[in-house]
């Protein structure tokens, strides 16, 4: 299709419900967010099927058609060739940890400043992401689900992961030590006492064996 309005003339033609149309056309743009090659593939995929369309609720239909056709197994899939050279192009810049650290952050987040960095430009550049009001976020919602997060997991092995804050066991106080001796002069005192108390038991022992 060369562009929406002959995709809605066509799709009005074919099932005849205006309002269908309107929420279809809706549908089509929040999954390419106008991507020219990914807006056509869907508009023709949409309208070969727009019989299943018009069974389906109509805008419903799109998820169906999207996930079906271009995101699950999307190497194989009718945007395999964009989507693959996109890919290709992400993985054979060096660094390639900043580069995906930054898409990361901007995934996660939905938006991030720009700041004209070299990871910045290249992101652009391959159309993975778009410049609006300084701020920089994912093209579209297709680009968001196939690169996802377990997409960069594959490549960065365990940046997506939570990081596990480890705390040192409580250590439990140590139970008071009781000394041998009592320091200072008193000691022998105290060693003195205690030998006589042992010599008065035992003299009471054998009195009583007497």
């Amino acid at each position: 299709m060369n562009d929406l309005k002959s995709f809605d003339e066509t799709l009005l033609s074919k099932i005849g419900d205006l309002e269908t149309v309107s929420a279809i056309h809706e549908k089509v743009q929040r999954w390419t967010g106008g991507q020219l090659f990914l807006t056509q593939l869907l508009c023709n995929q949409v309208l070969s099927q727009s019989s299943d369309v018009a069974k389906a609720e109509g805008a419903k239909a799109v998820d169906t058609i999207v996930e079906s056709k271009i995101i699950q197994g999307w190497r194989d899939g009718r945007a395999a060739n964009h989507l693959k050279r996109i890919e290709e192009k992400l993985l054979r810049y060096e660094p390639r940890d900043s580069l995906l650290i930054l898409y990361l952050q901007i995934l996660q987040r939905g938006y991030l400043p720009q700041n004209g960095s070299p990871e910045q430009a290249l992101l652009l550049g391959v159309g993975l992401i778009k410049l609006s009001g300084g701020q920089l976020s994912v093209s579209n919602a297709i680009y968001a689900q196939v690169f996802d997060e377990s997409w960069i997991e594959r490549h960065l092995p365990g940046i997506t992961r939570p990081v596990a804050i480890v705390q040192k066991p409580t250590q439990k106080p140590k139970p008071a030590r009781i000394p041998l001796s009592v320091p200072g002069s008193k000691s022998k005192s105290y060693l003195l006492l205690a030998a006589g108390g042992l010599g008065l038991l035992l003299s009471m022992f054998l009195v009583g064996r007497l």
